[in-house]
Parts: structure tokens; C-alpha cells; sequence
């Protein structure tokens, strides 16, 4: 009966390791196919992204909340502007689409730390909410997951 037990205990580890482990990431993967939603296209994240703004929030590493807005340009160069109870910050950079037809950004200034990311958007279940799944590059620590959920609002939010 022993044999049995110890059998049942590896064979439950096994399936957990196997499994139980999954990313976030590719849990959202998971739960857009099976709600039928596909990633955006690089000509889709193009159009919805070009002179937009994205408002979301997210964390730092101690866990308090940020609140944040990042305005991508025509030209290719982006804005972004973070505050909280700790404060506020800002930065430039650019932003691009890759062949991979992933949203990426690289900040020039204080946010430069993270490098080039690149991510994955699909489109939110409410209107004009977008997920993106950071795929390459550095994730925050206050967000280790790389998993953004923003609003998305046509024209630069911080000069309206």
C-alpha cells in the first residue's frame, strides 16, 4: 500500500510541475483563443497606436501603485509621465512596431534602465482597453509578470 502512495505523491508532483507552472503570459494566451481573440497585427497596432495614448496603472517593486501615461507619436517618439504616493516621473524615447508585429519602446532617459521591451497587444474586453504581454526585454520589477492593461485614448491625454 505504500508503494501505491508514494506512486500517487509522484505522479500528482509530476503534474504539478508540468502544469501547474504556467506563466502568466501564456495564460492570457490561453484565455484569448479560447475567447477567440487574436493578437493585433502590426498594421493594427500601427493604426490604434500612432498619435495615441495609453492610461493605465501597474506597481513598483514595494508594491505601491502607479498611475501612468505614455503618448506615442507620429514621428516615432513617445512620452511617458508616472506618479503615485511616492511621487512623479517622466521620460522620452521611441516607440516602434517589429517585424514580429510586436508593440516595443526604448526610453532615453531615467526609465533607460529597462532597455528595448517588446510586447504582444490584444484588444481588452471593454472598448478601447488593450493587454499587452511584455515577450522581450527587461520586465519591471513591480510588475515581474510584464502583463499591462491600459486604456487607449486618440491624441495626446497629457496636453487635453
Amino acid at each position: 500500500m505504500r508503494g501505491k502512495n508514494l506512486s500517487f505523491i509522484i505522479a500528482a508532483f509530476a503534474f504539478v510541475l508540468l502544469f501547474g507552472c504556467v506563466s502568466k503570459f501564456e495564460q492570457l494566451q490561453t484565455d484569448m483563443a479560447a475567447k477567440g481573440i487574436k493578437s493585433l497585427t502590426e498594421t493594427e497596432i500601427k493604426d490604434a497606436f500612432t498619435d495615441s495614448s495609453f492610461h493605465g496603472f501597474t506597481r513598483t517593486a514595494r508594491g505601491a501603485v502607479v498611475e501612468y501615461t505614455v503618448y506615442n507619436a507620429i514621428d516615432g517618439t513617445t512620452k511617458g509621465r508616472a506618479w503615485g504616493s511616492w511621487g512623479e516621473d517622466s521620460d522620452t524615447g521611441k516607440w516602434y512596431v517589429n517585424k514580429q508585429g510586436q508593440y516595443c519602446s526604448e526610453w532615453f532617459g531615467k526609465w533607460a534602465h529597462d532597455g528595448v521591451r517588446c510586447g504582444v497587444v490584444y484588444p481588452g474586453i471593454d472598448q478601447d482597453e488593450y493587454i499587452e504581454a511584455i515577450v522581450s526585454g527587461k520586465k519591471s520589477k513591480g510588475n515581474p509578470d510584464g502583463i499591462y492593461r491600459f486604456k487607449l485614448t486618440a491624441g495626446n491625454i497629457e496636453k487635453k
